[in-house]
């Protein structure tokens, strides 16, 4: 029975009434030659199924007879009565009849019957989803469908009933539960009512039917088990021991191969979780490709972890050569993986003179790992003493490429801002020659180009006293002013401008959260969409600087050191990078601590001090912690009695030569 796609039928009636439920229409998923399919739902409770009835505007003729075989499939589900079987695990079901229509509905569009919907797909669905998506099918659920099909039709005849409908599209396979459901028995035959003719049981028809369907299976999915079953290409004088020694065969081989593909999945597992080398990689590939070539999915992102982490490992060794031995194992047996991380790294193993570099083993790895960010970010380091700036350069573009970066971004605002320059020159040259210098849209033409030339003179570095995004905002404004609409606009800008300001929020917003790590990551981002901006090098640089000086300052100074010197060590270091970021509240807070250490001249006070302020320096309460107190000043201080008491005790222990440091304590 062939069905049309899922439609809806809106005017439809709510509830129907049946002979066992009231069923609720829920939505029709099927329409065709045989009639209608509807997902309902029995009322009350929640048992969902399926009602086949007659198309309800067709003409009285082919309701009558759409009307008789729905009747028909109905008694013969009822003798099924929901059969299963099963043989050597692998199980066989047909629906259930559910309900069906009141008495005196025969022949007529208020005919219906309900039955279970199973589970699974039909198999006729594999294989287009094969066929469309590339999807691999095995060939032990081939084997499958077969043997089902032997083990079906056994039962079926031995209930006095031919199928008659022997297609793929009636075949559903729930993997999960290792069962195959065949539906659509609306041609079906009770053999007691079909006499054999010409010497040829009724139930033969069924074995014609599968043997050209097992056919046109194996040719699309498995050719090379037709030979290893001897499947003949048609039933044609075909015996019933021919068709017992093609089940002997069938399930033979299927139960060779479904132990053969359990060995190799097993295999495959253990060996991709412990691949050390290139031979053992080949090895894997090897036993990958056989898996495939029987149609087993694998486990495709396990194996390519594996890689990559075997890769890496061989970048990280410095060892190149085994890293381009697997990279041609990967060209021979992955050539669809062979994406952006494996031909930019293929390309630097190509860069022979390259590998003497010091960042080279650094960078491979960042390729390797898909940061391409970093990578980015490390071949900007060393452009200055880059031998092929221009060759840098095209990695770059490639990086930036694989990182997805948009079309709209992948030329940096630098360059686009460079024609739009040019033009301006030739418009304010046009409008000069027209004598036009009075004109006011000439005037703003003249601002602009100056504001714009200004721009890209410095655009590759930080004035001084000029913050990060100071730049932008300039732009932004400069793309408001009315000389653009004498001007060719690049389209593309932007959306490029906004994504940079966008990206720059998110850099405020991590620096006034004092996350630093966030802050260098969201740097190299921003690097990633703009490379023509240099200078963050240099921030960067600064926030790293910073973060040493926090964690000194978290650390607190070494045995020995006075709190005095380690303060005036941390003042003299002080970071100088918010100079171009802005000074948020906890850093504020931070070099108020340290100026406080500094100048402390009582422990207690500045312990006080540090409890009530929240600095984050828990080693403030660290007995060997001491400072440092100016002469002068030490002179006009009094001790309390608690301070007396400790200095007679150390004077004490001096004459008796005993440990001053516990009559300290």
């Amino acid at each position: 029975m062939g069905f049309t796609d899922l439609v809806y039928n809106q005017g439809m009636p709510k509830t129907i009434n049946g002979r066992q439920f009231q069923w609720q229409l829920l939505e029709q998923i099927g329409k065709g030659d045989a009639g209608e399919v509807l997902r309902v739902q029995a009322q009350p409770g929640s048992l969902t199924a399926l009602m086949k009835r007659p198309v309800q505007n067709a003409s009285g003729g082919t309701i009558l007879r759409q009307a008789v075989q729905i009747e028909n499939e109905g008694q013969i589900l009822a003798s099924l009565n929901g059969l299963d079987a099963s043989r050597n695990g692998l199980q066989v079901h047909t629906p259930l009849l559910l309900d069906q229509s009141i008495p005196g509905t025969t022949r007529t569009a208020s005919l219906f019957i309900v039955s279970e919907e199973v589970s699974g797909v039909a198999i006729s669905n594999l294989l287009k989803q094969r066929l469309q998506e590339d999807v691999s099918l095995s060939h032990v659920l081939v084997l499958r469908v077969l043997s089902g099909l032997f083990l079906l039709l056994e039962r079926v005849h031995e209930r006095g009933i031919a199928w008659n409908d022997v297609k793929m599209e009636h075949i559903f396979w729930d993997e999960a539960n290792g069962k195959l459901s065949f539906i659509d028995w609306g041609n079906g035959l009770f053999l007691s009512a079909h006499p054999s003719t010409n010497g040829q049981d009724p139930a033969w028809l069924d074995y014609q039917q599968f043997i050209s369907e097992g056919n046109l299976l194996l040719n699309q999915i498995a050719p090379g088990l037709i030979a290893e079953l001897d499947w003949p290409p048609s039933a044609t004088d075909i015996t019933k021991e021919d068709l017992t020694q093609l089940q002997l065969r069938t399930e033979y081989l299927l139960s060779s191969l479904s132990m053969r593909v359990v060995d190799y999945q097993v295999l495959f597992r253990k060996q991709v979780r412990s691949i050390h080398n290139v031979d053992e990689l080949g090895a894997l590939l090897e036993l990958k490709n056989s898996l495939e070539s029987l149609g087993v999915p694998v486990e495709k992102d396990a194996s390519l972890q594996a890689i990559q982490q075997l890769a890496i490992g061989y970048a990280q060794n410095k060892d190149f050569t085994a890293l381009e031995g697997l990279l041609a194992l990967i060209r021979q047996h992955l050539p669809a993986e062979l994406g952006d991380v494996w031909k930019i790294a293929e390309y630097l193993l190509a860069l022979k003179d390259a590998r003497q570099n010091p960042i080279f083993a650094e960078l491979l790895i960042m390729v390797l790992s898909a940061d391409w960010a970093g990578a980015l970010w490390l071949l900007e380091g060393i452009r200055e003493r880059a031998n092929n700036p221009t060759r840098l350069s095209a990695l770059q573009t490639q990086m930036r490429n694989a990182a997805g970066v948009p079309n709209a971004y992948i030329t940096p605002i630098y360059h686009q801002l460079i024609p739009l320059q040019d033009e301006a020159h030739l418009q304010l040259i046009h409008h000069h020659a027209k004598n036009n210098q009075s004109d006011a849209l000439t005037a703003e033409l003249e601002r602009f180009s100056a504001q714009l030339d200004a721009l890209l003179a410095g655009w590759q570095q930080l004035g001084p006293g000029e913050m990060l995004g100071d730049k932008l905002l300039t732009l932004r404004g400069l793309l408001r002013s009315p000389a653009i609409s004498l001007l060719p606009f690049p389209r593309e800008l932007p959306k490029a401008l906004s994504l940079l300001l966008n990206k720059l929020r998110e850099f405020f917003a991590a620096w006034s959260d004092g996350d630093l790590e966030a802050c260098r990551h969201i740097v190299q981002e921003l690097f990633l969409l703009e490379p023509s901006m240099p200078y963050l090098q240099q921030l960067d640089a600064g926030i790293c600087a910073l973060q040493s000086w926090v964690e000194k300052l978290s650390n607190g100074p070494e045995p020995g050191q006075t709190l005095t010197r380690f303060a005036e060590e941390l003042l003299s270091a002080k970071p100088t990078v918010a100079a171009s970021l802005s000074q948020p509240v906890w850093l504020g807070r931070l070099y108020t601590c340290a100026d406080a250490l500094q100048r402390a001249t009582d422990l207690e006070a500045l312990r006080a001090q540090a409890q009530q302020e929240n600095w984050p320096i828990p080693w403030i309460e660290y007995a060997y912690i001491s400072i440092e107190v100016p002469r002068e000043l030490g002179a006009t201080m009094k001790l309390n009695a608690d301070q007396r008491a400790a200095l007679q005790n150390f004077h004490h222990a001096l004459q008796t030569d005993q440990d001053t440091a516990q009559a300290l304590q």
